[in-house]
């Protein structure tokens, strides 16, 4: 275990570190500096920790390699690293915008601190504001010949998940930041969340279960194994996993909005409603809000889901999101138009239009193309595929999709499944919910091909553990049932039709998609 103490004497401050056996209570190594004044103290902690390393046994090569100036790695002012380490209390325990106002003020003392930047883009990122995020994150890589081989490598990896979109190199830095230190929860831990957009729930809980075994106190880490075994259809030990994580960290907003959607997905619906009721008034309130929103429109309350999506959309720009505004309001779009609910959709596509952002162009490009405005949807993809030209999420799920609403209006059965084809990659994951298989049971259903319909419908719903509470599970349940009939089998499709009708049974009548469903269930007697 590694101490430190200072101590004034005089105007000079004197800093000792020691070294210490944890088994015997034995002093390993001591070092001792001393400071001339208060702005030469994190000058000779540098050189403290320096000399203490070699006298720990690290190697002169290995020092030269990895040993960089404190005052590089972090900042000279002392004022800014109190601000940043006040900054990481909060973002440890998971409380990443209640850091934001650190971290800025450490920015202010010190604008080259890296390591800042760094963090803000991730924080930035995590809460949908991705042009902030690019901005943080643009600034830490230009910084980055300032930091230590660690931090570079942090940073590194952020600038491709963010700045670029390479989720390639992106995990390419990963591995090679887990190999070189072993010791450091980053590297699995977000590896883990990679692994969930790829859908590849298992391999995202093993990533996650080495990240708690090397920091048994990273919030993250707890929740990116609950959701990893969520998705890999792992109920039991999703539970006992949220059940530990809410024991140790009772007060996490992040946590409890977990075993919200824990809750949801398991159908515990008082569990559900304890978590929801704790969060009114949180900082993160809105996040519950978007799940119970999302459970709403899964049985058909289109309208009401409306209703809480405005409540959301105001906490959200009260705290200054707005891209995150766009982001939900862009979902609710999306919703309204495959529930057929176009002119709602048409009028929350042109609000989007109105912003240059990469979600906001994304979800009018969706909303345009499934309501029969491929011009703009055109438009939308051809602007994101300029701006975004390496982004791998957006490259191969993104704008496939947009084409493939286009073109399953223009009756391009065909040409709509060869778009989706990339799209294999993140269909399942949990940032795409399932709407690439689903649209692409659409096509199959409208290219005439029951079978192939039947069976993309089905992997939407035997994904409850990623999609947790969705609309696309009522529509690939309806779906289903189109696939049945079209594939002959008029008993199944019969009580999958009853199974939607029980689902939907106090759906708003209007609905055009429940309209349609009555008309082809009554033609199935």
């Amino acid at each position: 275990m590694l101490s430190g103490s200072i101590a004034s004497l005089g105007s000079q401050y004197v800093l000792t570190l020691n070294a210490v056996n944890c088994q015997t209570g034995d002093s390993l190594a001591q070092e001792q500096e001393e400071a001339g004044s208060k702005e030469q103290v994190l000058a000779a902690l540098g050189g403290a920790v320096s000399k203490l390393r070699g006298r720990l046994g690290e190697s002169l090569a290995s020092i030269r390699k990895f040993d960089v100036p404190i005052d590089q790695v972090t900042t000279s002012s002392l004022e800014a690293l109190k601000a940043f380490a006040m900054g990481n209390a909060e973002f440890d325990q998971e409380n990443e915008l209640q850091s934001l106002p650190f971290y800025r003020r450490a920015i202010e003392l010190d604008p080259n601190f890296a390591w800042v930047y760094a963090r803000m883009g991730t924080i930035y990122a995590n809460s949908g504001e991705y042009q902030k995020a690019i901005e943080a994150t643009r600034k830490a890589y230009e910084l980055k010949d300032r930091v230590s081989e660690r931090e570079k490598l942090y940073i590194t990896e952020h600038y491709y998940q963010t700045v670029t979109g390479e989720k390639e190199k992106e995990m390419e830095v990963l591995e090679l930041y887990g190999r070189t230190y072993p010791n450091d929860s980053v590297p699995p831990n977000n590896l883990s969340v990679d692994y969930e957009m790829s859908g590849d729930f298992d391999k995202a809980a093993e990533q996650a279960r080495d990240a708690v075994r090397v920091d048994p106190n990273s919030v993250s880490a707890w929740g990116n194994l609950e959701y990893g075994y969520l998705g890999a259809n792992r109920p039991d030990e999703a539970q006992q996993t949220m059940q530990q994580a809410l024991a140790r960290f009772p007060n996490s907003e992040f946590v409890h909005w977990l075993s919200f959607i824990t809750a949801l997905t398991l159908g515990k619906s008082a569990d559900a409603d304890r978590e929801l009721a704790w969060s009114k008034g949180k900082q993160l309130e809105f996040r519950f809000l978007v799940y119970q929103a999302r459970g709403m429109q899964e049985q058909g309350k289109l309208r009401l889901s409306e209703e809480t999506t405005r409540r959301l959309l105001d906490l959200e720009k009260n705290q200054g999101l707005n891209e995150t505004t766009e982001d939900d309001l862009g979902w609710l779009a999306i919703v309204q138009a495959d529930f057929g609910a176009c002119d709602r959709a048409l009028q929350n596509a042109a609000v989007l239009a109105s912003s240059a952002g990469r979600t906001a162009t994304t979800f009018a490009g969706m909303a345009f193309a499934s309501c029969g405005q491929a011009q703009k949807a055109e438009a939308d993809a051809v602007k994101l595929n300029h701006d975004h030209p390496l982004d791998s999420f957006l490259q191969k799920s993104e704008i496939p999709q947009i084409r493939a609403r286009a073109d399953l209006q223009h009756g391009n059965a065909a040409k709509a499944i060869e778009d989706l084809h990339p799209a294999e990659a993140y269909q399942l994951g949990f940032v795409e919910a399932g709407i690439p298989t689903y649209l692409r049971g659409l096509a199959y259903l409208q290219n005439k091909q029951g079978t192939e319909a039947a069976a993309e419908f089905q992997k939407v719903l035997d994904h409850r553990g990623v999609l947790s509470t969705s609309p696309y599970l009522a529509l690939s349940k309806l779906g289903l049932g189109r696939a049945l009939a079209l594939s002959g089998d008029t008993a199944k499709a019969r009580m999958t039709y009853q199974d939607f009708f029980t689902l939907w049974k106090d759906a708003d009548p209007d609905l055009p998609v429940l309209k349609a469903a009555k008309v082809e269930y009554a033609k199935l007697q």
